[in-house]
């Protein structure tokens, strides 16, 4: 039931080495944060909700940098580093379709599998990787 919360709610699934996220939360809710370890990696995600919409991504950064282009996905890999990603719920900017597409990986690569820890005691999905939902903003 709680992976299912996750998947469904707050958008967040895992494909292959790819992390997707596609909330689909409450207007009234401003935000939430959810720590996700992908083998020796760790994500900080924290989702922003300035427009008060109940889906969309507007943008994704990953350390800092934009990913666009991507759509709602975020590259992953094991690297034993801790990344902060910071989603921003809304209506996306249109993008000029002649503009490079920039390639986050090539600067830097960046770590996924999936677990659960919720207020009652951590719980374990297939993969086996830990994901804590801190709290709806």
């Amino acid at each position: 039931m709680y992976q299912a919360g996750v998947e469904a709610i707050m958008g967040f699934r895992l494909l292959g080495t790819t992390l997707v996220i596609d909330p689909c939360i409450l207007r009234a809710w401003t935000g939430n944060e959810i720590d996700f370890r992908y083998h020796s990696a760790r994500y900080e995600i924290v989702v922003d909700n300035p427009q008060g919409v109940s889906r969309g991504v507007a943008s994704i950064e990953l350390d800092g940098h934009a990913l666009a282009g991507r759509g709602t996905t975020i590259p992953l890999v094991d690297y034993g580093v801790t990344h902060a990603v910071r989603v921003v719920l809304g209506h996306r900017p249109r993008r000029n379709p002649d503009a490079p597409v920039p390639n986050p990986l090539a600067a830097r690569e960046h770590g996924a599998g999936l677990s659960a820890v919720a207020a009652s005691g951590p719980r374990r999905t297939m993969s086996g990787e830990t994901v804590v939902l801190r709290s709806a903003r």
